[in-house]
C-alpha cells in the first residue's frame, strides 16, 4: 500500500467513517451574515455531542482575509456540559462558490468533508487544512526533508521543503505547539533553530563545545543543549541553555564531566542532568540556572545513561549501565530508593498513562518492565538484536534493536499478565549496519496514536505502521538523502485542554468561508459559514485573486475577482486553463465584469474532478495557485 494512502487511512478518527450521518445544523445561507470582523461563534449538537467553534480575530482589523485569528473548537456533553476529551475533530475553511449556495444541504456537506479527507497532491486540500502534520525525515547529508504524508503525485510522498543544516543533525526537540524545532549539529559546533510553520531556519547558534542532547524546558522558551568536551581541551562538558528568541542569548551551565549529557525535567521544579563520565546526578533550578543539588552514585565507575521524569510521583528515575540499577530520587534530589536490575541498561521510556517505565538493556538483549505505581519489577522482555531506541502509543510499546530490521511491538495492556510481543519487519536491514547513527529516534507515533513511523536507515525508507496489522502499511524512501531519524511536526489543531482544541490561523483571502466540521463518534458532518472582510494591500503586494464561483453545474460560470489593485491597471480578460487529469486542457477567458471581478462561459463539462489554473498577469508578484473543483454528481 502506497504511504499516502495508508496515512489518509489512519490520519485521524474522522476519517474513517466519511458515509456516516451527515448534519447542517447551521444553514449556510443563514450563517454568512457580514461578521464585519467581530468574534464569530456557532454551536452545533448531535447525539448528546455539542460542538463550539469560535474565530477570534487577533488584530485590531478583525476577521479579514490574510489576518491571523485564534480557531477554538470545544467539544461537550450536551447532558451535562462535561468536556470530552480526545475526540478529535477534522476541521477546514475552504471557499464557497457563491453566497448561500449550499442552504442547509447535508449531502453536500458530506461530500465536501469527503473530499477534504481524500486530500492528496490530485486532489489539493481546503483552502485551510487544519488537520494535517508532517513527516520530518533527519538526514545524513545535513538537511531535513520535510514530507506532507497524505499527498502523494505520479507515486512519489509530497516534499513539502528542505531545511539545509551546517551539517550532518545528530539530535532535535521541538516545543510542545510544534512550532519551533532545535537540531543539533556536532560538527559544527552549533545548534540550530527552525520556524516549522514558516518552514524555515531561524538561526544557527554557535556553542563552546560539539553538542549532543537537546530538550526543550516546558514552555518552550528555552532548549537545553548537552555540550562535550572535546579531546585535548581543558574545558569540561556542560549544558548551554539557549533562549528561543531573538537574539538568542545563551547561558553556560558547567558540569564536573566530559561526556554525553541527558536531562529530564519537572515542570514545576528542577531539571536533572546526567553525564555519562561523571557518576553523578545534579539537578539545576531552572529559574535562576544555580545548582541546587548534587547526588553522588554509590557505585564504583558509576556510568548514568539516561534520566526520565515520573509525573504522577513526582521524582527522577536515572538508569546507571555498570551495576545495572535505577536509581530514584525526589524532585528535590533526595535518593529515594535503588532497584538492581542487570548491566547494561541505557534508554528508558514512560508510558502515556505513567503506570509503566520500559528499560532496554542492549547487552542482555532484552526490555525490563517497571510498575511505576508499586515500584517494582514486573517483567524481563526478551527482545533480541541489543535494542536501543523505545517508542510508545496509547497501546504499544515500539522497540528498535541494532542488530534486527524488526520493531518488537509490546502490547501495554498485557503487562499486567503476560506480556504480548510482535515483531512487525521495517525493511531489509538492520539499522547497526548503518555508521554513525544520530542520537534522534527512529521512531514516531503518529498524532492521533494509531501507529507509527519508523525510519530504516539500512533501507533509506520511512515506514508506516498501522496497529493491528501484521507488516507494516507502506513506505517511502528519501529520494536524493540519507534518512537516519524521524519525527511528526502537527500544523493543525492542538487538544489544549480536554475537550478543547485550538490553532492560530491565517484566514483565507475570500469574501464567503465555509467552515466543515466532522467528527467520527459520533458521525457527523457539519457545514456552516460566514463573510470575512476583504483583505488590505499593502504597497507593492497587489493582485490578489479570489475565487467567487465554480461552473460545478451546466449554464453556471466561473468567477473569479482580483483585488489590491488599482482599476485601471486590470487587464481587459483573464486567462485560465481547464483540465481534468489525463485529459486536453480547456483554455477559457475571463471578461471583465467590473469591480474587479472577471467571468468566463464554460462549455459542458463532464462530471468529476477539475483543475482551474490561472495565468498570473504580469504586474503580480506572487504567481497565482491552482484549484478544483467538483463538477456534477459530486458537486463541490
Amino acid at each position: 500500500m502506497p504511504l499516502s494512502h495508508a496515512v489518509v487511512a489512519a490520519a485521524g478518527t474522522w476519517r474513517r467513517a466519511v458515509a456516516g450521518a451527515v448534519v447542517a445544523l447551521v444553514p449556510l445561507a443563514h450563517a454568512a451574515a457580514d461578521v464585519s470582523g467581530a468574534r464569530w461563534e456557532r454551536q452545533l449538537e448531535q447525539d448528546g455531542v455539542t460542538a463550539t467553534v469560535s474565530i477570534e480575530p487577533l488584530t485590531a482589523d478583525g476577521l479579514q482575509g490574510g489576518a491571523p485569528a485564534r480557531v477554538r473548537v470545544t467539544l461537550s456533553s450536551t447532558a451535562d456540559g462535561s468536556a470530552l476529551p480526545r475526540l478529535l475533530p477534522g476541521v477546514w475553511f475552504d471557499a464557497q462558490e457563491r453566497a448561500g449556495a449550499e442552504g442547509g444541504d447535508a449531502a453536500a456537506c458530506q461530500r465536501r468533508v469527503a473530499r477534504y479527507a481524500r486530500g492528496s497532491g490530485i486532489n489539493p486540500q481546503a483552502l485551510v487544512d487544519l488537520n494535517g502534520y508532517d513527516v520530518l525525515a533527519l538526514n545524513a547529508d545535513a538537511s531535513i526533508s520535510v514530507l506532507d504524508p497524505r499527498t502523494q503525485f505520479a507515486g512519489k510522498t509530497s516534499l513539502r521543503a528542505t531545511l539545509p543544516l551546517p551539517g550532518p543533525g545528530f539530535d532535535w526537540a521541538a516545543t510542545a505547539d510544534d512550532r519551533l524545532l532545535w537540531v543539533t549539529v556536532p560538527g559544527s559546533r552549533a545548534v540550530v533553530l527552525a520556524d516549522l510553520a514558516a518552514l524555515r531556519s531561524l538561526q544557527t547558534i554557535t556553542l563552546p563545545g560539539r553538542p549532543g542532547r537537546v530538550r526543550v524546558e516546558p514552555g518552550g522558551a528555552r532548549a537545553w543543549v548537552g555540550v562535550l568536551a572535546a579531546e585535548g581541551e581543558a574545558q569540561r562538558g556542560g549544558v548551554a541553555v539557549v533562549e528561543a528568541s531573538a537574539p538568542y542569548r545563551q547561558q553556560w551551565l558547567p558540569l564536573s564531566g566530559r561526556g554525553h549529557v541527558e536531562m529530564a525535567f519537572d515542570p514545576a521544579g528542577w531539571v536533572a542532568l546526567t553525564q555519562r563520565d561523571a557518576g553523578e546526578v545534579v539537578f539545576v533550578d531552572p529559574t535562576t540556572l544555580q545548582v541546587a543539588h548534587r547526588e553522588r552514585l554509590d557505585a564504583a565507575g558509576a556510568m548514568p545513561l539516561s534520566v526520565v521524569f515520573d509525573a504522577a510521583a513526582r521524582r527522577f528515575v536515572v538508569a546507571e549501565a555498570r551495576g545495572g540499577a535505577l536509581w530514584v530520587f525526589d524532585h528535590r534530589g533526595r535518593l529515594q530508593d535503588r532497584l538492581n536490575l542487570a548491566p547494561g541498561i541505557g534508554p528508558m521510556a514512560v508510558s502515556p498513562d505513567g503506570r509503566w517505565l520500559l528499560v532496554a538493556n542492549p547487552a542482555a538483549h532484552q526490555v525490563d518492565v517497571i510498575d511505576l505505581p508499586a515500584w517494582r519489577h514486573a517483567h524481563r522482555v526478551p527482545v533480541s538484536g541489543r535494542p536501543f531506541d523505545i517508542g510508545m502509543t496509547g497501546a504499544y510499546a515500539y522497540v528498535r534493536a541494532l542488530d534486527s530490521e524488526a520493531v518488537s511491538l509490546i502490547a501495554l495492556a498485557s503487562l499486567a499478565a503476560a506480556p504480548r510481543v510482535q515483531p512487525i519487519a521495517m525493511g531489509e536491514r538492520a539499522p547497526g549496519l548503518t555508521p554513525q547513527l544520530p542520537l534522534a529516534s527512529q521512531l514516531v507515533p503518529m498524532p492521533d496514536g494509531t501507529g507509527s513511523f519508523v525510519a530504516s536507515p539500512g533501507d533509506n525508507a520511512v515506514y508506516f505502521y498501522m496497529e493491528g496489522m501484521n507488516a507494516a502499511a507502506g513506505s517511502v524512501s528519501a529520494r536524493g538523502h540519507e534518512v537516519r531519524a524521524v519525527r511528526v511536526a502537527r500544523r493543525g489543531l492542538r487538544e489544549v485542554a480536554p475537550g478543547v482544541h485550538e490553532m492560530q490561523v491565517e484566514l483565507p483571502d475570500t469574501p464567503h468561508m465555509v467552515v466543515a466540521l466532522a467528527t467520527e463518534s459520533p458521525r457527523t458532518r457539519q457545514c456552516t459559514a460566514l463573510a470575512l472582510k476583504p483583505a488590505p494591500t499593502a504597497a507593492g503586494e497587489g493582485w490578489q485573486l479570489a475565487w467567487e464561483q465554480f461552473p460545478v453545474q451546466h449554464g453556471r460560470p466561473l468567477s473569479v475577482r482580483v483585488h489590491g489593485v488599482a482599476v485601471e491597471s486590470l487587464p481587459a480578460a483573464l486567462h485560465l486553463r481547464l483540465f481534468q487529469p489525463g485529459a486536453a486542457a480547456l483554455q477559457l477567458v475571463a471578461h471583465a465584469d467590473g469591480g474587479g471581478r472577471y467571468s468566463a462561459e464554460v462549455p459542458e463539462l463532464a462530471d468529476g474532478l477539475w483543475y482551474v489554473h490561472p495565468q498570473t498577469p504580469a504586474g503580480a508578484r506572487t504567481p497565482w495557485g491552482y484549484v478544483s473543483f467538483m463538477r456534477g454528481a459530486a458537486t463541490r
